[in-house]
């Protein structure tokens, strides 16, 4: 579908008409005649207190402010001023905003039971596909978590899994207009992410998980602040206890029709909020400008703490942003009003304390893959010994790669997630020996050495490689300006190892087309650069067997390296059948960590970072989740 827009000239007067904007003002009443005071008596006077204003330039203008439109990182931070939640999330915690809890198994609000399913009931399938239930088709039946119990479902009805979870909102939480925010606004909003001419449905979730929508049964209102969430039998969703749908009001919205709705002004340029602010103006090609919601759950707690907040759209000239960052005209530059990459003018202005750099984490990592197995039997698998993966991971000082991108400001991946990340506590596997010696050390037990002087080390009874043969190979990646920052600094390390790099560019359309021409689906590389979603089901997609980018699977699949492990494979079927709050969750994804670290298919980098370059006396923008916690930000003097 096509979603019709208006266009965003003239967007005032429109919001004026059809949104019951700010009234015109009307004529001042005239004059009547009063006897002044004399000048013993004039009362004194208060100064008024100046206006406590908040300006966020972004580079680019949103097309609209519709939760289920295409979003972007602008768009994103006004939605997180209007509203609240209702899910906060940062480095793979959650903390919910406007429910009571998040939902568990162990505290009963979430619940696996068996269901009766009968012909052309729909499931999901042991493929993983929704399927009518017909004979021939391959399902689980009740209390089976993996392939190996799968069953040819025959005729008749038979028992499948299905996960029921409720979800309680907190009472107190109210529309800008003072409504109470309800279930009923949440069963609501799930009608319009699930009906097809919604493009976008997924956004609702926090996760955006497509599977979590599509396979959701049934969502809706027990009564006024209790939803309940089904899904499909066959289902067991490791999302579950976000599937909560973000409220959209009802009593305003529910007057249109679907198609009027999503041409309506109050859905694309006037939404209403529970969160601090609520939009006010918005004046096409200049600004947005917002005002405190009095109707805002965390008002008695002195929140927000500015009387209007500026979204100004400045264009991105870097210079100028910059500048007007400094002459104090903008108190917040956002990620798209700022360069690519840190240049020398942005961090000089961060050291002189003109500014203060803000990383934003995005939910990537960066990794290098090695090629195990090259499809062109032109280029020898001069990976496929683990060892040699070892050892240019030794050569690699990746916190030196960190901050030769990110200027100190973003870690190194030792493992494939962020410190901190709650999979990461009580793990005890043992890291290998990093540092060039102990790269050149592990090469030369391989039978890599450099007989000749020349500095590139040669086989010499290396398993599969042709004796001579130089350990010369070629890193790809997109064009991208940071991967050209990575790549020359990756040449230059593993140089000092032996190996002889160069470094391939495209354009990301070719690079990443999935065809067997390609030279990533199609296996014809040795060592690539690119990123993945961060997560333990992105992993496991990255690795397992069945997921190597082959004909089979139209070279779609995201295992670009050829790695193969029954023990990592069977670890993956182990932790995606599992569930927050079973016994084995945490355990079977941390064993799906230690493989991959210790096979190395692939070696993480560091996590994708924006920035926000803010005012010194900014604060609150530097707590965890960032532009979340826009209800939190003030300006010190």
């Amino acid at each position: 579908m096509n979603l019709r827009r208006l266009p965003l000239l003239g967007l005032v007067a429109l919001l004026l008409s059809a949104c019951g904007g700010l009234p015109p003002a009307s004529e001042p009443p005239a004059p009547t005649q009063t006897a002044l005071p004399t000048p013993t008596s004039l009362p004194l006077s208060t100064p008024e207190a100046p206006k406590r204003v908040l300006t966020i330039c972004a580079g680019s203008e949103p097309a609209d402010l519709f939760l289920y439109n295409e979003t972007g990182l602008v768009k994103q931070a006004i939605l997180s001023a209007l509203y609240d939640g209702p899910i906060d999330s940062f480095d793979g915690a959650y903390r919910p905003v406007i429910l009571e809890k998040l939902p568990s198994l162990a505290d009963g609000d979430a619940l696996i039971e068996a269901v009766e399913v009968r012909p052309d009931d729909l499931v999901m399938d042991a493929d993983g596909k929704l399927s009518p239930l017909q004979p021939g088709l391959l399902v689980r039946p009740a209390g089976c978590r993996s392939g190996a119990c799968a069953i040819t479902y025959e005729s008749g009805s038979l028992q499948m899994d299905r996960l029921r979870v409720l979800f309680h909102l907190r009472q107190g939480i109210f529309w800008e207009d003072g409504e109470p925010v309800t279930a009923w606004d949440s069963a609501f909003s799930y009608r319009i992410a699930s009906d097809p001419e919604t493009l976008y449905g997924n956004l609702g979730l926090v996760t955006a998980s497509a599977a979590s929508l599509v396979f959701t049964a049934n969502y809706s209102a027990l009564d006024d602040f209790t939803v309940q969430w089904t899904g499909v039998p066959g289902f067991l969703d490791p999302n579950y206890l976000l599937n909560f749908f973000h409220p959209l009001p009802e009593h305003i919205l529910t007057a249109y029709t679907l198609p009027d709705l999503l041409a309506s002004n109050e859905a694309l340029y006037r939404p209403t909020a529970w969160g601090a602010y609520r939009l006010a103006e918005w004046e096409a090609g200049v600004q947005i400008r917002l005002e405190p919601n009095p109707a805002y759950f965390r008002r008695d707690e002195g929140l927000p703490a500015f009387d209007e907040l500026i979204i100004r759209f400045v264009g991105q000239d870097v210079e100028a942003n910059l500048a007007e960052l400094r002459a104090g005209t903008c108190d917040l530059l956002l990620p798209d009003a700022l360069p690519e990459t840190l240049t020398p003018p942005l961090l000089e202005m961060v050291n002189a304390g003109a500014a203060r750099l803000l990383p934003d984490p995005q939910p990537v990592f960066e990794h290098l893959v090695f090629d195990l197995a090259p499809a062109d039997l032109a280029l020898p698998p001069l990976f496929a010994d683990v060892r040699t993966r070892r050892a240019a991971a030794a050569c690699l000082d990746r916190a030196l790669l960190a901050d030769a991108v990110y200027a100190g400001f973003v870690p190194a991946l030792q493992y494939l997630l962020p410190a901190g990340h709650p999979l990461l506590e009580g793990i005890s596997w043992a890291s290998p020996p990093l540092g060039s010696d102990a790269g050149t050390a592990l090469l030369e037990e391989i039978g890599w050495r450099d007989t000749d002087g020349d500095g590139i080390r040669e086989a010499y009874g290396v398993a599969g490689v042709p004796d001579g043969t130089r350990l010369q190979f070629t890193l790809v990646s997109t064009d991208a300006p940071l991967r050209d920052q990575v790549g020359r600094w990756i040449t230059f390390q593993l140089q000092a190892c032996g190996m002889d790099v160069s470094v391939e560019q495209y354009p990301a359309r070719d690079l990443l087309a999935q065809t067997a021409d390609s030279l990533l689906s199609g296996r014809k590389f040795q060592l690539a650069e690119v990123s993945a979603p961060l997560g333990v089901e992105s992993l496991c997609a990255l690795g397992v067997s069945e997921h190597i980018s082959s004909e089979a699977n139209g070279w779609s699949g995201a295992n670009l390296g050829g790695y193969s492990s029954p023990q990592f494979d069977s670890a993956c079927a182990a932790a995606l059948a599992s569930l927050p709050g079973e016994p084995d969750y945490v355990s079977s994804r941390q064993e799906v960590l230690r493989l991959l670290s210790e096979d190395l298919p692939i070696l993480p980098l560091f996590v994708q970072t924006r920035f926000l370059l803010a005012a010194p006396g900014l604060a609150g923008s530097e707590l965890p989740g960032g532009m979340q916690n826009l209800e939190s930000f003030q300006l010190e003097p």
